[in-house]
């Protein structure tokens, strides 16, 4: 091996590292089809005839950690943008004729309303 073609190996070798570390930078950074589509998903919760107060709700968008809202309005809504996976919508003691929904993308995935239960469930699995 010659001085010269040791070079180019070495050359060749820095310029694939360079580009490792530049596609590296653009997948962790969020941008490019590298992550895949995004979804807009968004939740509502909305009351039934008698508009009583909504008091507890649990939610999660795909790839967050579940959170919770604790309040006294008589609608909710939560919306963000997130990648693939499940998200989900839990109100308890929802007065009857509250409804939930979650729509993805601006279509209604999930509709359920409450009649008598301990609690309201809406999902929607973004794919």
């Amino acid at each position: 091996m010659t001085p010269r073609s040791a070079g180019v190996g070495h050359l060749r070798r820095r310029i694939a590292v360079l580009g490792l570390a530049a596609l590296t930078m653009v997948a962790a950074s969020g941008c490019g089809t590298i992550t895949g589509p995004v979804f807009t998903i968004e939740m509502f919760v909305d009351p039934g005839p008698e508009e009583l107060l909504i008091q507890h709700v649990s939610y999660r968008f795909a790839g967050t950690e579940q959170a919770y809202d604790f309040q006294h309005g008589t609608s909710w809504r939560k919306a963000a943008n997130v990648g693939f996976g499940e998200s989900y919508l839990t109100v308890f003691e929802p007065p009857d004729g509250t409804v939930c929904r979650i729509l993805v993308d601006g279509v209604e995935f999930d509709r359920q309303i409450a009649e008598g239960a301990d609690r309201l469930d809406c999902g929607a699995n973004a794919q």
